[in-house]
């Protein structure tokens, strides 16, 4: 009897628990992070950003010397080639999934290249979950430094599609087109 009422608890637990986001949580998240980052683009306000996102002290301080201080212009003119984008993947979390969001100014092809480059501001990840239906950012890593960045795209870009199309799948979310290779690659 110990063992039956045993494997019930434990069923109703792994039940429970592994409960997953549905499509209303999904836009709320999805949503509550879109604002965030029209807000940061329109205002460039950092410490909005490193507050929303819970930058570190140690990011925070390196978010501030991005572009040499200097405010980045998002989306001044339809032809403007700076912008910020945001994804997501899958975690192992059922109720959590991983926000990445590139920043980075489109640059014309090299002589003898077919594709195009970016030059990349930062690039942000964070898991991102709703708690008692408030959007909680946690596991922030912001990514500014060109070999990191570098390591970045090179550990994703072979998996983006992938990926990104299982967010694709289960929630009709449209990830921008794939990052493109930063300007400092070889």
């Amino acid at each position: 009897m110990k063992t039956i009422v045993l494997i019930i608890t434990f069923v109703l637990t792994q039940f429970v628990n592994a409960q997953e986001l549905t499509q209303k949580e999904f836009d709320r998240i999805h949503k509550d992070a879109q604002e965030s980052l029209f807000q940061f683009a329109y205002t460039f306000n950092k410490n909005f950003f490193a507050k929303k996102f819970n930058l570190s002290e140690s990011d925070l301080k390196s978010f501030r010397n991005v572009n040499s201080g200097k405010r980045i212009e998002f989306y001044e003119n339809p032809n403007d080639s700076t912008y910020m984008l945001p994804f997501y993947y899958l975690t192992d979390n059922p109720k959590e999934l991983e926000l990445i969001v590139f920043a980075c100014q489109d640059l014309p092809k090299r002589m003898g290249e077919t594709f195009n480059r970016s030059d990349y501001y930062f690039v942000l990840k964070t898991n991102i979950s709703l708690h008692d239906g408030t959007v909680s950012y946690r596991k922030t890593e912001l990514i500014t430094l060109e070999k990191e960045i570098n390591n970045w795209f090179l550990s994703g870009y072979k998996s983006y599609i992938d990926k990104t199309g299982l967010v694709y799948d289960k929630f009709g979310f449209i990830p921008p087109p794939p990052p493109l290779p930063p300007s400092g690659l070889k």
